[in-house]
């Protein structure tokens, strides 16, 4: 609108249809529109965050899926205290039992597939311990599912010693929370194997979800107790379910009275004479993870392999009951691969339980039909054979989308191994006489 020439003054002239500050007033206000809504988007993204902060992180680091991200999920922990470290006994060149060149194929095999570490240990001597560049024996390896292991045998510590009554006794005599509840009828030897009929929270990354919560949120104490029924009667179905394992670990807590941490040490870590490690927390002082991620070196891992090879002794100690290993790596009666929190590998192994076979492996059986072993996402894993007294731990990637390449066969690096044992005894002087791991074992009473 412009003056219109010929008026007095230059007087505007101006349309009763257009209000010379509407567009002014149109753009103010959408800008305070805006912002408004940014405000109201922030505030909110504030309460979500202070309503569970440790999820918030942990999801972002997932988004984020830098190496700075994969720490943030997996923290805070709390120590398991241990002792020195003392490490095995380790062969010389002279008195391997194993030839260095199945050792080799062995290493260059698990090299290939981009693992950290590697230790082969026959009758209680290792034969060969082999680390990625970046690694050494005091780095703490990730252990997914293979923490399920600890769990089995904590579980025999706690039966043994009093804390539990026994594998038949009802869940819910340790969860109060289901004491009438039909998912108190649960037995602990249903959580064993893997036969509870509680519902698999399946991983998902939808943060609003329990199928995410229960795993990453800052108290998954509620959303496990919220946890459904899946349909099926319990003891009926195998389904390897994480659930399982993290309410093991609450029940050892109750059944003990001690924190997770605490119970691990002065059961299993201080008498294996292990070095400190860590036990994955939901938040500060909070509950423990018994479904992954228990940090731990390499050789304290080969020392586990060895208390179950040694039929649950270690050196003059006896940890847990011969019994109890025995019950460990027998078939559960819903899947012959499968025992308490371990894998069996005495039969053709083909886990139609496990559909899709995430970590896209080759089963291609073991030689060995005593093999046993624990396992984790990735390929963590301590394979365990009796009748050769070997035991091989494996440690690699276990975070990530896929976190091992093709065509990784489970059983290679035993099969390996096994193509060079060297029948031999030893002579008065050699090193491989004396006692090893487990050879005597005394009675203890309760840690």
């Amino acid at each position: 609108i412009r003056p219109r020439a010929g008026l007095p003054g230059g007087e505007r002239v101006t349309s009763p249809f257009v209000d010379p500050d509407m567009g002014v007033g149109r753009m103010g206000r959408f800008f305070k529109g805006i912002t408004y809504l940014v405000l109201t988007a922030f505030v909110a993204l504030m309460v979500l965050y202070f309503e569970d902060p440790w999820l918030w992180r942990r999801y972002a680091g997932f988004v984020g899926g830098s190496e700075a991200g994969f720490g943030v999920r997996f923290n805070p922990t709390e120590v398991v205290p241990g002792g020195a470290g003392e490490p095995l006994p380790v062969a010389s060149a002279a008195s391997r039992t194993i030839a260095i060149d199945a050792l080799k194929t062995a290493e260059e095999y698990a090299e290939t597939f981009d693992s950290y570490a590697m230790i082969v240990v026959h009758k209680g001597i290792v034969q060969s311990e082999w680390y990625a560049a970046g690694w050494d024996r005091d780095r703490l390896t990730e252990s997914p599912s293979m923490h399920k292991v600890i769990l089995s045998i904590l579980v025999g510590h706690a039966i043994y010693n009093g804390h539990i009554t026994g594998l038949d006794t009802p869940i819910g005599t340790y969860i109060g929370e289901w004491k009438d509840d039909p998912r108190g009828n649960i037995t602990i030897e249903q959580l064993l194997t893997m036969s509870s009929g509680l519902e698999n929270y399946r991983m998902d990354l939808n943060p609003f979800r329990d199928t995410y919560k229960w795993l990453f949120a800052g108290d998954v104490l509620p959303i496990l107790l919220n946890v459904p029924l899946a349909g099926w009667a319990p003891g009926s179905v195998f389904d390897a379910n994480d659930i399982n394992s993290a309410l093991l670990a609450l029940i050892l807590e109750r059944a003990s009275g001690k924190r997770y941490a605490a119970y691990v040490s002065d059961a299993l870590w201080q008498p294996l004479n292990a070095k400190d490690a860590r036990v994955w927390l939901d938040s500060e002082d909070g509950l423990a993870h018994g479904s992954c991620c228990f940090m731990a070196r390499p050789m304290d891992w080969a020392k586990l392999g060895a208390l179950l090879l040694n039929k649950g002794a270690w050196q003059d100690t006896r940890i847990i009951p011969e019994a109890w290993v025995a019950r460990m790596i027998a078939p559960s009666p819903q899947n012959d691969w499968y025992g308490y929190h371990l894998w069996l590998g005495y039969e053709d192994q083909t886990f139609p339980a496990m559909e899709g076979n995430p970590d896209r492996m080759d089963l291609t059986p073991f030689t060995a039909r005593d093999t046993y072993y624990a396992q984790g996402r990735g390929a963590q894993a301590i394979f365990v054979v009796p009748s050769e007294e070997l035991v091989i731990v494996r440690f690699g990637q276990g975070l990530g989308r896929n976190p091992l390449k093709d065509g990784w066969q489970v059983s290679a690096l035993v099969n390996t191994v096994l193509t060079g044992v060297i029948e031999k005894s030893a002579a008065p002087g050699d090193e491989m006489a004396g006692e090893t791991a487990g050879e005597t074992a005394r009675e203890t009473t309760e840690n």
